[in-house]
């Protein structure tokens, strides 16, 4: 009985959890665990392999989200959280070609997101197509309107704004 117990302690570090031990050899899957305790310590079921957290924090790198790489690989968004934290921190947006996401737009004006959110929403700034969730500007739509929008620009740090001394007076205490 020792090697079947050292079996199922060797099946246990590999990841395979009780339940399914059990199932297979016809035992309770509390006696499995009685037996491979002094084993352990053994990962949690459904805990991912090495070489998928390596793959995960691949994908992660190349900007893609832990909510899509979770749902491609049928885990929760947690689990590749978790397993993936000790490699970041990732990139926080992908780029889309032909249009400015929020932080880019932001980026490129010099100033806040919530200031851009506020042009939007107040007519001042073109409204963004909506893609997945995100607010995107075409970039030809925006070159046009940075044409003709009536910007100043600041001479300490380069943003360009709507009104220069309310701008100084929050950027530049």
């Amino acid at each position: 009985m020792e090697s079947q117990v050292e079996r199922w302690a060797s099946e246990r570090r590999a990841g395979v959890g009780p339940a399914e031990i059990a199932r297979r050899e016809g035992y309770c899957h509390q006696w499995i665990s009685r037996q491979t305790k002094p084993y352990g310590p053994f990962p949690r079921s459904g805990t991912p392999s090495a070489a998928t957290i390596e793959k995960w924090v691949a994908e992660r790198k190349a900007g893609r989200s832990a909510e899509r790489v979770a749902r491609e690989n049928g885990v929760t968004t947690k689990r590749v959280r978790e397993a993936t934290r000790h490699a970041g921190p990732f990139p926080a947006r992908l780029h889309v070609d032909g249009f400015f996401t929020l932080s880019e737009l932001a980026d490129e004006l010099g100033v806040p997101s919530p200031t851009i959110c506020h042009w939007s929403d107040t007519g001042f700034l073109p409204a963004p197509e909506r893609r997945g969730g995100r607010r995107l500007w075409p970039v030809e739509y925006f070159n046009e309107w940075l044409a003709t929008a009536e910007l100043e620009t600041c001479p300490a740090c380069g943003a360009r704004t709507r009104d220069q001394s309310r701008h100084a007076g929050h950027a530049h205490r």
